[in-house]
């Protein structure tokens, strides 16, 4: 029997979301925003990545410029992740970040947009 509306709401969501029944929602208080823009990235993995971005912009021309040459980037991405699954090799989550952030910033997808995605539309779907 659920004590409260906000019991019964969050058993609901968590059903909904195909949560299994032990996880409880996050009960501590929650830093301050600025705090979490601090402790919710890490900058080693943007400084190397911006690195490689740098010299990118040296061989293949600046971030955003519409003469660059077009690459399949999702396919590389991919690449480098099934090469980081076989040998642990950071360096190709790295490359992989690199290519997801250029097909965010440079996407030639003719159908590209953004249209946000609640958790419950992803969450548990096998990986």
């Amino acid at each position: 029997m659920y004590k409260t509306e906000k019991e019964f709401l969050n058993e609901l969501w968590r059903d909904l979301v195909g949560l299994p029944e032990q996880w409880q929602p996050y009960q501590e208080k929650m830093p301050s925003l600025e705090s979490l823009r601090e402790t919710e990235r890490c900058p080693l993995l943007e400084d190397m990545a911006l690195n490689r971005r740098i010299i990118g912009a040296f061989r293949y021309g600046l971030l955003g410029d519409p003469r660059k040459p077009c690459f399949d980037r999702l396919t590389r991405a991919y690449k480098e992740l099934d090469m980081f699954i076989e040998d642990g090799n950071a360096e190709h989550l790295v490359d992989a970040y690199n290519m997801i952030y250029l097909e965010f910033v440079e996407s030639t997808h003719p159908n590209f947009h953004m249209e946000t995605i609640g958790d419950h539309d992803n969450h548990n779907k096998e990986l």
